[in-house]
């Protein structure tokens, strides 16, 4: 099983490193359609980035096809939304990124040992303290990976705590998705001075994403 989990070097080099973040309590979610039948349910005073602007998520999802399948010819970013706070900073990213030339399946990570896991998770800390450090922020607890169950498919999921240039630090949890070339990424992240919301929300975020089969 090891061998097949060394053709997870790209993938593993282009993690994201985003914040997710605040909300009020009972907040509307929207339904967010995205490439290759993924789907997550997201605040709906969270913030599209599209062409350098910030537009809201129901004027993005009213400009949108009822059903997106985009084919990407290489990693890609294919969607990001930020929540901001009073102060107009980010306090929390979602964001999405495709990996076409995976060749890893969705049977090979659900057969993966806690050797496998412990493997592949030693070659992500590798890799992410780095790519932190480069945006000028420091890792300050790094959680592990684990293997997980969501809506009927395998994900590999990363969680780590970093600092931040604003008051707080952030937790990330990067959920993997390995099926060849539908495997795909998801960064969900909040500063940690606006848990009391949004640990709630990023769980609900995290357990609402679906890909048609």
């Amino acid at each position: 099983m090891l061998h097949s989990f060394a053709r997870l070097s790209t993938f593993l080099s282009l993690a994201v490193f985003c914040p997710m973040a605040g909300a009020q309590p009972a907040l509307p979610f929207l339904t967010v359609e995205l490439p290759q039948g993924v789907s997550a349910e997201l605040p709906r005073n969270w913030r599209v980035i599209s062409e350098n602007q910030r537009i809201t998520l129901d004027a993005w999802a009213a400009s949108q096809s009822q059903r997106i399948y985009g084919e990407p010819s290489k990693s890609v970013l294919g969607f990001a939304a930020n929540y901001y706070d009073d102060r107009g900073k980010t306090a929390g990213v979602f964001n999405i990124r495709y990996y076409p030339q995976q060749t890893v399946t969705q049977a090979e990570a659900t057969a993966a040992t806690p050797e496998d896991v412990r493997e592949i998770d030693s070659e992500l800390q590798a890799n992410i303290i780095p790519g932190v450090g480069s945006a000028g922020n420091r890792l300050l607890e790094w959680r592990g990976t684990r293997k997980r169950s969501i809506n009927g498919l395998t994900y590999l999921v990363t969680e780590y705590r970093r600092t931040s240039s604003e008051i707080a630090p952030f937790r990330v949890r990067l959920l993997r998705l390995l099926d060849g070339p539908r495997s795909f990424t998801i960064t969900v992240s909040y500063r940690e001075d606006q848990q009391y919301f949004l640990g709630t929300i990023a769980d609900h975020i995290i357990q609402s994403v679906r890909r048609q089969f």
